[in-house]
């Protein structure tokens, strides 16, 4: 059972934020979801005029670590159009508790979300994938020299960087709408299939499963940007199918293939 609202809390932060110029305030995050525990953060959002700076306020009261961020609302209505933040706005928009809405702003931001449908970018989603499955040949590069080297932090830091960005090209390649960050990666691997390879290749390459050295992450993950080249390829241009198959073929040459990765 998550905690309810910290109602006397919430009414002194909310007298000393709903003045002008923040035209509305809600709760996001967990406690918005309704699965909020003891380690928590109580997450408020004050929507403020474009003319207005935004910024991010940390702290706890009362015990409770508070965020309170200050946003513009056609920041976050222009974060529907394009695929990549869509993924992470939708379902945080449609969750808002408002606290105070005195213009409908909260309304209309539930609203638009509520009418969000991935078809309207799902096309641009696809083009985002492979774009960025494209882009991560460098850093496979970057893995490749630091396996071959033995340079532990070279490995580390290229396989971390390409685990995540496999991940966010397979989640906005299926429209994957994210309930929450804590959430997301299975999420995803539910949208692939629990026990698909890729899943799999994604949870070893990460470290969750298996518990594999660093090395043996390093050559999961040279098999997991394969994979995953494999399922954006109908959305790749010629010449970033040139780029991707010659990544290819030097993960091939560096002696790693895709059996030896998912033994």
């Amino acid at each position: 059972m998550s905690p309810s609202f910290p109602s006397p809390l919430l009414e002194r932060l909310l007298a000393e934020i709903r003045h002008a110029p923040v035209r509305a305030v809600a709760i996001s995050g967990s406690y918005a979801r309704g699965n909020a525990d003891a380690y928590s953060d109580l997450d408020l959002v004050c929507y403020v005029p474009q003319s207005e700076p935004t910024s991010e306020w940390l702290g706890y009261r009362d015990g409770l670590l508070v965020s309170i961020d200050r946003q513009h609302v056609e920041a976050r209505i222009q974060d529907l159009t394009h695929p990549e933040s869509a993924v992470r706005a939708v379902m945080p928009l449609r969750r808002l508790h408002a606290l105070y809405d005195p213009e409908g702003v909260v309304v209309r931001l539930q609203r638009a979300a509520q009418d969000f449908q991935w078809s309207q970018v799902a096309l641009q989603g696809q083009a985002f994938a492979a774009e960025v499955v494209t882009h991560q040949a460098e850093v496979i590069h970057k893995l490749l020299g630091g396996l071959a080297r033995g340079d532990a932090a070279r490995t580390w830091s290229a396989t971390t960087e390409v685990v995540n960005a496999m991940m966010v090209a397979m989640a906005v390649w299926r429209g994957v709408l994210a309930d929450s960050g804590n959430t997301y990666a299975a999420q995803v691997w539910e949208a692939m299939g629990p026990t698909s390879a890729w899943s799999r290749l994604h949870r070893k390459a990460a470290g969750i499963e298996d518990l594999s050295s660093l090395r043996q992450r390093g050559e999961t993950t040279l098999t997991l940007y394969t994979l995953t080249a494999q399922e954006v390829e109908a959305a790749l241009s010629e010449e970033a199918v040139n780029v991707v198959t010659e990544v290819r073929h030097r993960i091939e040459a560096a002696g790693y293939t895709s059996s030896s990765a998912q033994d």
